[in-house]
């Protein structure tokens, strides 16, 4: 679901110092683990409202078929699909705002929208599982995913160093807090700047 991250990622690498290739390919990998992860991953009690058993497990039902489909289609994504996913997930998570499952929801929801380049809609879902669910174990991963969005889809280098920086502020242990900190040293330097810092650094033959 990141062929355009994979197709960036190529474009002139070899001309890129090593400090920002490490970046490209670590968080490359980093969003493959994030468009891995299903179902299973969620663990708890679930609180199914009264009378609501069935609507709950429909959604399940449905919301599996739909990622089954979505794994077929890795190299050609179905769009429809997609936004067909999004909307179960999100139904999910309103109408079971309280089950174990729901920030996981909202999570992937936010993950397949960034994927079918709807990134406005993917911040907004991170941006509810930051501020809704401060329990959730992955709510440092999406203040991670706004700020990357920011900076890699959108383009908006001052909301990716907000975001990079809240970042760090919130979570300084984290175990990507020193990746972050990386791309702030180089967040404002153009691809030609960085090519020439590595090139200045490279010791004379």
């Amino acid at each position: 679901m990141d062929d355009q991250l994979s197709s960036n990622a190529m474009i002139g690498l070899s001309l890129v110092p090593k400090q920002r290739r490490m970046r490209i390919f670590t968080f490359g990998l980093l969003l493959l683990v994030f468009t891995a992860c299903s179902l299973g991953e969620t663990d708890g009690q679930q609180t199914i409202p009264e009378g609501a058993a069935h609507e709950y497990n429909m959604l399940l039902k449905e919301i599996k078929a739909l990622e089954d489909t979505l794994k077929k289609s890795e190299t050609n994504i179905d769009k429809v699909s997609a936004m067909e996913l999004i909307a179960k997930s999100e139904a999910f998570a309103s109408g079971f705002a309280s089950d174990p499952k729901a920030p996981f929801m909202l999570f992937r929801a936010a993950d397949v929208a960034r994927g079918i380049g709807v990134h406005d809609l993917a911040i907004q879902h991170w941006e509810t599982i930051y501020n809704k669910y401060p329990e959730y174990e992955r709510r440092p991963e999406a203040r991670f995913m706004i700020a990357y969005t920011y900076e890699n889809d959108l383009k908006n280098i001052e909301k990716a160093k907000a975001n990079y920086n809240a970042f760090l502020e919130n979570h300084p242990e984290h175990k990507m807090a020193d990746q972050v900190r990386q791309i702030l040293t180089v967040i404002d330097k153009s691809p030609e700047e960085l090519v020439r810092e590595f090139q200045k650094n490279q010791p004379e033959n």
